[in-house]
């Protein structure tokens, strides 16, 4: 069972996903930038993904804390080291629907870059928000309002 939810299990599906997701979901965002300001029929399960993308971003955090693997290191470079992906996936949820698409998928695109950058520490914790991320980008490009 403890295999199962080993972050790095899952790893080696998630990256990919989202280290060539966030990218072509971006680019796709700007060429179709005034599509996207019209905002998607799907904003609120737009919004409710994005909501899944910031527990999968605060949840590894409160658990590392809580179990204690970060004992013994500087009290703020830990608070650091747990805020950056709150901070980027947080406003996603509070922004409005106009252009949401597009800084979703540039904060999948951050995110993405601070998992494989963490790869080998903290990172893989993160990969379900960077995925949440690029799943809610797609879902406000599959359906964009009427003009």
């Amino acid at each position: 069972m403890t295999e199962l939810l080993d972050p790095y299990n899952y790893a080696a599906v998630l990256y990919p996903f989202v280290l060539l997701g966030a990218p072509l979901l971006l680019a796709a965002a700007l060429i179709l930038w005034r599509w996207d300001g019209r905002g998607s029929k799907l904003s609120r399960v737009q919004r409710a993904i994005a909501g899944l993308a910031v527990a999968g971003a605060v949840i590894p955090g409160i658990w590392l804390l809580a179990s204690g693997n970060m004992r013994g290191v500087s009290g703020l470079a830990v608070f650091i080291d747990l805020l950056i992906p709150v901070v980027l996936t947080l406003p996603f949820v509070l922004i409005g629907v106009a252009r949401r698409t597009s800084y979703t998928a540039s904060g999948a695109l951050m995110l993405g870059i601070f998992c494989f950058l963490g790869g080998f520490s903290i990172g893989p914790l993160y990969l379900p928000a960077a995925a949440f991320l690029v799943l809610a980008g797609g879902v406000g490009l599959a359906s964009p309002r009427a003009a």
